[in-house]
């Protein structure tokens, strides 16, 4: 979409104005406080054909308009710029982690606390796998008329099953039926490549297995060897008014505190440092409002990322800009760690 350098910079402007305030934003406003050297008139005219292209909202009549999920989109891929980190930042980033993270298995708990804490958002922490290890064929049989068994192959034959409980009857056809669904969309991936379109191709075409999807991709896509999705503050949503609906607030916060949903969000795609995902682009309904920004950090040929969820209405280029910087300092603490360890190895076989 072409929307003209005029257009682009009202576009910018609103998403600017009402991240700030959590406010409709008037043509007055802008015309006012803003930079744009344009009439309150010339910006409402392009404020209605940014409504009309669906890129702005109007929630109330007579009110301003706020960005529509595909604004957001529209700005994060074409609008943003990258918000550099001042010396005082990075700083207070380093000293942190630096004094917190002493060894890995404290590592995603701290990272997540400290995401959460600098950007007031919820944060949750996946420890890396292996992302070149791909699927090679996946099967699903009845164990018995309320239980399933899901197997999994990946590259190197490795194995991995896993019985499933159902609260209703199981199908064996409806088995079947996801199980070839699986197999022809998934073999030859791995895990960090299912997105969100792939999840809703499943959808589309594990017919009456669709039920078992959920609790099938819950145990595909979790991390490997028992480790586990860390959430660090949920509760910061609560200081944002998209949350204040007591409601809207207790759906989100009971999802949060389920790490199996976590493990079901689609992992970022590997080779892009930083992946959002606004608004309706969520396939779980509760996060419909909400955006995940994801940065991905390597471990060798392994790879995690931590993830913040937040309103829509979130300061993109604040968040991607912090959460880029977490990552590289994981991947960097990572390696001192693990040189550290190897130290104290060697230490401890010549004293042995």
């Amino acid at each position: 979409m072409n929307l003209g350098p005029r257009k682009a910079k009202i576009l910018k402007a609103i998403v600017d104005a009402y991240v700030h305030s959590a406010e409709p934003v008037a043509s007055k406003h802008l015309a006012d406080r803003s930079h744009l050297d344009l009439s309150a008139a010339t910006i409402r005219n392009e404020m209605a054909e940014l409504e009309l292209l669906g890129l702005l909202e109007q929630p109330h009549t007579s009110a301003g308009r706020v960005p529509s999920p595909a604004g957001y989109r529209f700005y994060v891929d074409a609008l943003m710029s990258r918000r550099r980190l001042s010396v005082e930042e990075m700083e207070a980033i380093n000293d942190a982690m630096r004094l917190r993270l002493d060894r890995f298995e404290r590592m995603l708990a701290e990272v997540g606390r400290l995401a959460a804490n600098l950007t007031h958002h919820a944060a949750y922490a996946v420890p890396p796998s292996r992302v070149r290890e791909q699927f090679e064929r996946f099967a699903l049989f009845l164990a018995d008329p309320m239980t399933y068994v899901c197997v999994v192959v990946t590259t190197g034959k490795q194995v991995r099953s896993r019985a499933i409980g159902h609260h209703e009857p199981v199908s064996e056809n409806a088995l079947t039926t996801l199980a070839a669904a699986l197999n022809e969309l998934l073999a030859g991936l791995s895990g960090s490549a299912v997105t969100v379109e792939l999840v809703a191709k499943l959808e589309a075409r594990s017919g009456g297995g669709k039920p078992y999807l959920a609790a099938v991709l819950d145990f595909i896509l979790e991390p490997g060897n028992g480790d586990k999705v860390v959430v660090e503050g949920s509760t910061h949503l609560l200081q944002h008014p998209e949350y204040r609906d007591i409601a809207k607030a207790q759906r989100m916060l009971d999802y949060l505190s389920d790490r199996r949903n976590l493990s079901q969000i689609p992992p970022p795609d590997p080779g892009r440092a930083v992946n959002i995902v606004i608004g309706p682009e969520n396939a779980a309904e509760v996060l419909r409002d909400s955006s995940v920004v994801m940065a991905t950090y390597n471990v060798g040929d392994m790879q995690g990322f931590i993830g913040l969820i937040g309103p829509t209405r979130m300061d993109y280029a604040r968040v991607v800009s912090k959460l880029s910087y977490l990552a590289k300092r994981i991947e960097v603490l990572i390696g001192c760690d693990q040189q550290h360890q190897r130290e104290e190895d060697e230490n401890a076989e010549k004293e042995g």
